[in-house]
């Protein structure tokens, strides 16, 4: 089976206020761990970066538990389902009342959840001809989910959504590539992103799912580029982000919008692959890693926007007079409204989680999104989801 802990990196969580690449005032602060694990990574921040859901495990993840952050409550673990051995938490809605992720029981099925604090974890159940679940991306409130089923060897793999009132739905495929993973969708639930493949991996192609016509719709690859995969769409479901690959193993994060197609966003000085790691609600802010495929330089965390183009996040918070001595930044996130960045990092050899909120009107930091052991307020008043390859 697909291992659990494949997709998910034990990195800390980073947030810092929106045009906060821009604004000084940011200040760190190490949040800790849940009981018994000595790592945890984000997955998500909640759309006002209040919220975070994520992942922690013991350095061997002989246990591995998902955790939901806010700033009253602090860093909890979220009950795992009875019969379950580990549980990872993938996405959180908006208003951060629901999580979304998946259960494994230790045998070779991985189920499907939808968390919120009145049920706990429940069940979503799998699609006909399949017989595991996992749930990649929920609405902002709750209603709708997107993933996919697979078969007990993975040789069959369907795009999923699942919603209240009509539960688990079929999404289909793209012509020629039957497995597929929904990884994203938009507010209202009708639109969702994600990929399809060939059997052998050999070709992939984003799509872009709509309701009215109930079909998939293959979104092609920037110049260039020979598969793209996607992972993230705007609130609106009208841009969508990803990552696309060339022959020769390089790959290169995409934006597409409706009006202008796909492109891709380029790469940091002397880095030859990049891949993206979150997106803001509107789709103007993209993070995500650059690194070299020859090995010889380390990878770098970037943010993306149209003015300023593709630069090095770390770089940027230092550039603001913070010391990050001990740091390096590994897996960035962006909040839905863009005013926030979580991120993942190593500080001192171990992985901590990290948050840098944007200060209120007030001046008072706001229950920001906790995964590295760091917090962020600046002043008031500056501020503006991986498809397995």
């Amino acid at each position: 089976m697909k291992s659990l802990h494949a997709s998910w990196q034990s990195v800390g969580l980073m947030l810092i206020a929106a045009s906060a690449l821009a604004a000084p005032g940011l200040s760190f602060r190490g949040l800790g761990l849940l009981a018994g694990t000595d790592q945890c990574s984000p997955a998500a921040l909640s759309g006002d970066g209040s919220v975070v859901i994520g992942t922690c495990s013991p350095s061997d993840e002989s246990t591995i538990q998902p955790f939901r952050w806010d700033a009253v409550r602090g860093l909890q673990g979220l009950e795992i389902p009875q019969g379950e051995t580990e549980c990872i938490g993938l996405s959180i809605s908006g208003d951060g009342a629901f999580a979304a992720g998946t259960c494994d029981s230790g045998g070779t099925e991985r189920d499907a959840f939808r968390w919120d604090a009145a049920n706990g974890m429940q069940g979503l159940g799998v699609l006909a001809g399949t017989v595991q679940s996992v749930a990649n991306a929920v609405t902002r409130d709750g209603a709708v989910i997107v993933g996919e089923s697979d078969s007990a060897d993975f040789s069959t793999t369907k795009a999923l959504r699942w919603d209240v009132g009509n539960g688990l739905q079929d999404l289909g495929s793209l012509s020629g590539l039957p497995i597929c993973s929904a990884a994203a969708v938009s507010t209202d639930g009708s639109f969702v992103a994600g990929t399809c493949k060939s059997s052998d991996s050999a070709s992939a192609e984003a799509f872009r799912w709509d309701a009215t016509s109930g079909m998939m719709h293959g979104l092609g690859a920037p110049p260039g580029r020979t598969r793209s995969y996607e992972h993230y769409e705007s609130e609106d479901g009208t841009i969508a982000i990803g990552d696309a690959y060339a022959g020769d193993g390089t790959e290169e994060t995409f934006r597409w919008d409706v009006a202008n197609g796909i492109a891709g966003l380029g790469l940091l000085p002397g880095l030859d692959t990049c891949y993206t790691t979150s997106t803001s609600g509107d789709g103007s802010l993209v993070t995500g890693i650059c690194s070299d495929t020859g090995a010889q330089l380390p990878d770098e965390v970037f943010v993306w926007d149209a003015q300023d183009g593709m630069r090095d996040l770390q770089s940027v918070v230092v550039a603001e007079g913070n010391d990050l001595t001990g740091w390096r930044l590994t897996f960035p996130i962006v909040s839905a409204d863009g005013r926030s960045f979580a991120g993942a990092g190593i500080h001192m050899g171990h992985y901590e989680t990290w948050v840098a909120p944007e200060a209120s009107a007030s001046g008072d930091c706001l229950a920001a999104v906790v995964w590295l052991s760091l917090l962020a307020c600046r002043a008031p008043g500056r501020g503006p989801a991986r498809t397995s390859r």
